[in-house]
């Protein structure tokens, strides 16, 4: 059977019920200031013998391991491969659990007008919550915004006396007028860069809303949280109900090396706290930065969907934090130029981050050669089944449930299942040579989930049809997200 698990489907009945189909699953807008560099001890380079053992099995922060999905491409076809790269934190210290280090966190939360009612009382409750969990060496900040921005606390240690204020300060929060977006996040950042912190340090943005004051643009809104990955720590985002903008803070979260969540029900707020703060405590390796050489004209045109950047001859994203025994696979599609050499060598791929105080690389054991080739079959024949299985349920089907999620907030019925059936095709015809019983079920089973979804999402009564759409859209898409970037088991 597939590991896969049912998408979320909300089928809302208008009238006087509400049926849900489960289809599981003073502002300152500038970009917030660097801290200066601290002092470093020698940096400490890390590559993995040949076997290495499973994640969390070795002292070392985080071990690398990755190897091509097949090593031939088809040289008149569409010239991709994939590159199926695992990150494994380890166990530095030798505990066999979860060791609890100190964090600086600052929330920063929406308190506009529409998040009025249950959505606004969660919020308090799970941030009341989360601030009793913290300890009296965590450090914690909050910054409220509507039309204004309020720095309600600044980022301080968790005294008694600080925690029994803060209980008072969120206890009293109220709904107030537009959505500043830019103008908290923006407060937000400047509270961590410049507060004095300890541990990892993370920001969690919340919102509900479009942004409509201030900074809206969504790429400067994104070129502003890479300042996070500037100054040593991670942006995630938290949208509640179905007004908001998702594309927009997934990709603030992707540019501030954070996590994208999406909560249909505001009740949901305390377990993504809970899990931002246990990810923030277990952090073995900091501000990870995997660097990918290209030779020979190689392109690396997709990384977990994360923002790419080129230089000196590498292409860098950045994934994230890793925490002890977390594993996390993610898929490089690479593309082979045209009319390139017929063989291109490619160095290991590598990743720098921080640990312990120190500058740290850890790299894969080996690089990659990758053969052009003139037929489709000799390319085929180079592929290795696992990976490839493990590619097309993880990384490729969260692609497509994404541009359906697209399709689906834009009211194109046709345009979605079009996609689906194109994905059918294609992995049907290579699992025709492959012979991949796990595909095939896959195919069987979860794409065809999808097509019932979308199916369900557009028979909606015309009078809640539009509001349908945004909830099956944001279901999908955040599902899609979470498969792409390697987060949890599928």
């Amino acid at each position: 059977m597939s590991r896969i698990k049912a998408l979320i489907v909300i089928l809302v009945l208008c009238v006087a019920t509400l049926g849900v189909l489960q289809y599981t699953s003073r502002a300152n807008t500038s970009t917030a200031p660097v801290p200066p560099h601290r002092p470093t001890l020698p940096p400490v380079v890390h590559t993995p013998p040949a076997g290495s053992p499973a994640c969390g099995a070795t002292n070392v922060p985080l071990t690398l391991s990755g190897a091509l999905v097949q090593d031939k491409v088809y040289g008149r076809g569409s010239r991709q491969v994939s590159y199926l790269l695992t990150l494994c934190g380890g166990n530095p210290a030798g505990e066999r659990t979860v060791a609890r280090q100190n964090v600086s966190l600052v929330l920063v939360l929406d308190r506009s007008g529409s998040m009025a009612g249950p959505k606004l009382d969660e919020a308090k409750k799970a941030a009341v919550h989360l601030i009793a969990s913290l300890g009296p060496k965590d450090r914690f900040g909050l910054v409220t915004y509507d039309d204004r921005i309020s720095v309600d606390f600044a980022l301080a240690p968790l005294t008694e006396e600080n925690r029994s204020r803060l209980f008072r300060i969120v206890n009293a929060l109220g709904p107030g007028g537009s959505t500043n977006l830019g103008g908290g996040l923006a407060t937000g950042m400047e509270l961590l860069a410049r507060g004095p912190r300890d541990g990892a340090a993370r920001l969690v943005l919340i919102s509900d809303g479009l942004a409509n004051q201030g900074v809206t643009d969504p790429s400067a809104l994104a070129d502003m949280a890479r300042g996070a990955v500037r100054g040593e720590y991670s942006i995630s985002a938290v949208g509640v109900g179905d007004d908001f903008d998702e594309t927009l803070l997934a990709s603030i979260a992707d540019s501030g090396a954070g996590r994208y969540y999406y909560l249909s029900d505001a009740a949901r707020f305390s377990e993504t706290f809970v899990a931002e703060l246990s990810g923030a405590r277990s952090v073995v390796a900091q501000g990870v930065a995997v660097n990918v050489p290209l030779t020979g004209g190689l392109m690396l045109s997709d990384a977990g969907g994360y923002p790419l950047s080129v230089h000196d001859g590498r292409a860098v994203f950045h994934p994230g934090d890793i925490g002890m025994n977390e594993s996390r696979s993610i898929a490089l599609t690479f593309t082979y130029p045209d009319y390139g050499p017929a063989r291109i060598e490619t160095p290991a791929v590598f990743a720098t981050y921080q640990a312990g105080g120190r500058e740290m690389t850890a790299r894969c054991a080996a690089g990659f050669t990758l053969a052009r080739v003139d037929t489709e079959q000799e390319a085929l024949a180079s592929v290795d089944r696992d990976r490839w299985e493990k590619t097309v349920v993880t990384s490729e089907f969260g692609a497509l449930q994404k541009k359906v999620a697209d399709s689906i907030r834009e009211g194109k019925k046709d345009e979605a299942l079009r996609s689906l059936d194109d994905y059918r095709q294609a992995q049907k015809a290579k699992n025709e040579i492959l012979n991949s019983p796990a595909v095939a079920a896959h195919l069987e089973n979860d794409v065809a989930a999808v097509e019932e979804a979308v199916a369900q999402t557009f028979a909606a009564a015309p009078e809640c049809a539009a509001e349908v759409r945004k909830q099956n859209a944001k279901e999908m898409q955040s599902l899609g997200y979470s498969r792409q970037k390697g987060f949890g088991r599928w």
